[in-house]
């Protein structure tokens, strides 16, 4: 015969302790969405765009850029090192079709922070010659950057490039 007593440890589980339990599990949930809409509020810096709608109506005007972008047959290759103290160098080299460096334009390099658009830095390029450009750019954190290359000829973009990097 076997034995089928069960042994009392003196706990039992009431109704109230399955309401405490429920109630600490959904206040952890609580606390930790919390915390999470905080972070996610304190880092949020803005929009992509502050007129999304007359983007979107400019597409095609933008499609029609990139193809007479595309008819220059230029080359321009963008090149960043930054340094232990923050400053970063870009380097670019211009070419037009026939391979000869670009000059008489303006050029400008963006580093726009994908995760904090607060971070951005600006710098228009001083040309070297051979259509070279350079320009040192401060306070550039690492990790993983947008570098936008502009060129400009009369106060007119005529090329624009966006090229994820990783800086370290």
């Amino acid at each position: 015969m076997s034995d089928t007593s069960l042994t009392d440890s003196g706990f039992r589980l009431k109704g109230h302790h399955v309401l405490l339990m429920l109630v600490a599990f959904f206040g952890v949930v609580f606390a930790v969405n919390a915390y999470m809409m905080k972070v996610a509020m304190a880092t949020f810096s803005g929009v992509e765009s502050a007129t999304p709608y007359k983007d979107g109506l400019a597409y095609n005007s933008q499609i029609a850029e990139a193809k007479r972008q595309a008819e220059l047959g230029w080359t321009v290759t963008g090149h960043v090192e930054r340094n232990a103290e923050g400053v970063a160098r870009v380097n670019l080299d211009a070419r037009d079709a026939q391979g000869l460096g670009l000059a008489g334009v303006v050029a400008r390099a963006t580093l726009e922070r994908p995760a904090d658009k607060r971070e951005d830095r600006t710098a228009e390029l001083r040309e070297l010659g051979g259509g070279r450009f350079a320009a040192q750019v401060d306070g550039v954190a690492p990790g993983q950057w947008d570098l936008v290359i502009e060129i400009l000829r009369d106060d007119q973009r005529v090329f624009k490039s966006r090229s994820r990097i990783t800086l370290r």
